[in-house]
């Protein structure tokens, strides 16, 4: 089955977007016994949604009913990609492992492939986009040199990584996940987030006491809460929220006890954790399983500006499904008005480690390389905005994607 009729405007897509966002969320959190009364539009954008929030094979497997037969062929072919590309990155994690043995390097695998190694999901529940590396600053030579043996070479680099890419670099166009796809690999040495311009690094926090040549795990499930809790803020200030970070979230508390939380709002590098409260009070709306106590305590951390400003949100607010570019994403999460102008000064006009981002990505990632908006320089970016209302090009590649798919 196909759906037809014509591409809608974007003024339409944006409802759309959010009015599927909630109740694919909901669904997620509460399942019901029959199926949203939606549209064919409305099906069509849901398929972009359940993409762009990384929970296609979620609900295939949690769903009570079955929907349109388009929406159901979808969410099996995601499932069975996302199990076969689960399978294809395991597989690179253990060589990864043998070559950092080798090499004598200590290595964390972060987020998604430690969730999946202490069981958090089942093989094909949570799509991963790459593999993460934490190093050590002093091994990146040593790092660099185990990758290419691995057959990987460096593509971009951005503020917080360098990517790395296979040099068969074949990968196939397609909405949500695909098996054949190539599995970059991200090599941090640092956990940084800018919130929005402040630089919060977690990193110590990450590595054991005395890590070892090779893959190791994170030092308990705290630490790994601290950091699924510390880029899920980063996501959300520049509103790029995925329903799955509130899923890791959620399945996580579950192995949570009092001391790991205690030792999670504590202060880490002398810094208080006031960018944990966001994060914990949107999963605490979706999918509950957050102590009212430790939600207390993080609110209490959190600045009143921010505190304020994120009682509102939604999901939909804080992720790609919020279809417009906003001059100034983040700017609530700025904690005291000097900020706010250093904040306001850099977004017009931005430092070079920002351009020289944009252009790397621009170049490098596929869903960008096409985009006139992301090769426009910031002046011409600001007049562009000035006049419309450009929407993110993330967003509607993804909603197009899902259009030309169901008309295939």
């Amino acid at each position: 089955m196909t759906f037809t009729g014509e591409f809608p405007s974007l003024r339409s897509i944006a409802d759309v977007l959010r009015t599927t966002t909630e109740g694919l969320a909901r669904e997620l959190a509460q399942q019901t016994d029959t199926p949203p009364d939606w549209t064919d539009v409305e099906w069509r954008i849901a398929m972009a949604v359940a993409s762009m929030h990384g929970v296609s094979s979620l609900l295939k497997t949690s769903l009570r009913w079955e929907g349109p037969p388009a929406w159901q062929t979808f969410l099996t072919s995601q499932r069975f990609h996302t199990c076969n590309r689960h399978e294809r990155i395991m597989q690179l994690k253990s060589h990864l492992d043998a070559e950092a043995r080798c090499a004598g390097i200590p290595v964390v695998a972060l987020k998604g492939a430690a969730l999946y190694g202490i069981g958090v999901y089942e093989c094909g529940d949570r799509p991963m986009a790459d593999l993460d590396i934490l190093i050590r600053p002093q091994d990146r030579e040593p790092a660099f040199s185990m990758l290419a043996r691995l057959g990987y070479s460096l593509s971009y680099t951005t503020p917080r990584h360098w990517v790395f890419l296979p040099s068969d670099r074949g990968s196939c166009e397609s909405l949500g996940e695909h098996s054949d796809n190539l599995i970059p690999i991200e090599v941090h040495a640092s956990t940084t987030e800018w919130l929005p311009i402040a630089p919060i690094d977690i990193s110590e926090a990450l590595w054991t006491m005395s890590p070892q040549p090779g893959l190791n795990p994170y030092p308990s499930v705290a630490a790994l809460m601290r950091h699924v809790l510390h880029h899920a803020a980063g996501a959300a200030c520049f509103r790029g929220l995925r329903l799955l970070h509130l899923q890791d979230i959620a399945r996580l508390s579950a192995r949570m006890h009092g001391e790991d939380w205690r030792w999670i709002l504590s202060s880490c590098d002398d810094q208080s954790a006031w960018w944990v409260f966001p994060p914990l009070l949107l999963t605490a709306r979706y999918f509950g399983g957050i102590p009212a106590a430790v939600l207390d305590l993080a609110e209490s951390n959190c600045h009143r500006r921010l505190r304020r400003a994120c009682r509102d949100w939604r999901i939909s607010d804080v992720s790609l499904s919020a279809l417009w570019i906003r001059a100034f994403p983040g700017i609530e999460w700025c904690s005291s008005l000097p900020e706010v102008f250093r904040y306001a000064s850099q977004r017009i006009r931005p430092p070079r480690r920002v351009i020289d981002a944009r252009r790397s990505l621009a170049q490098d990632t596929t869903q960008l390389a096409g985009s006139g908006w992301a090769h426009l320089s910031q002046t011409r970016r600001i007049a562009r905005w000035i006049r419309s209302r450009p929407p993110r090009v993330e967003t509607i590649r993804t909603v197009s994607a899902a259009w030309q798919a169901t008309a295939d």
